[in-house]
């Protein structure tokens, strides 16, 4: 997850990699153990909360306005809460299911971060979790 790294939270993001790495072996216990793991400390981490509270909150309104899905709702930290819940959810059935509901218009980028310093912007698009930019297709002509 690029958003603990850039928060300063190298040794989470190590964990979430062991996660990622774990799920990609085919250990599903690793798997479930590194990220209950992770998940009680993201949710205990002060310096998390404090770090990504009030980076680009958004509101039902927001996501309206910009046609945005509703995982989106809340600030950055909300998202990574959201984000660790869910790997939960699909690697050991821990909690309640969250639906992935769309994908997030890239195009709505520029509107959401246009006046926050870089930093911040980056921390933003972070807490996202963007999927890859869509390539434009290659016009040939015959």
């Amino acid at each position: 997850m690029a958003l603990l790294a850039l928060a300063g939270a190298d040794d989470l993001a190590a964990r979430a990699r062991q996660v990622r790495d774990a799920l990609l072996r085919g250990d599903q216990v690793a798997a479930r153990d590194g990220v209950e793991r992770l998940y009680r400390t993201v949710r205990r981490s002060w310096l998390l909360r404090w770090s990504l509270r009030g980076v680009l909150v958004l509101g039902q309104s927001d996501l309206e306005r910009h046609g945005l899905p509703e995982g989106c709702r809340g600030d950055a930290y909300d998202r990574l809460l959201s984000m660790v819940q869910r790997v939960r959810v699909e690697v050991g059935g821990t909690g309640p299911v969250l639906v992935d509901d769309g994908v997030f218009p890239w195009q709505m980028v520029p509107h959401l971060v246009t006046g926050l310093e870089l930093a911040t912007v980056r921390l933003a698009v972070a807490s996202l979790s963007l999927g890859p930019f869509p390539v434009a297709q290659e016009v040939r002509h015959a």
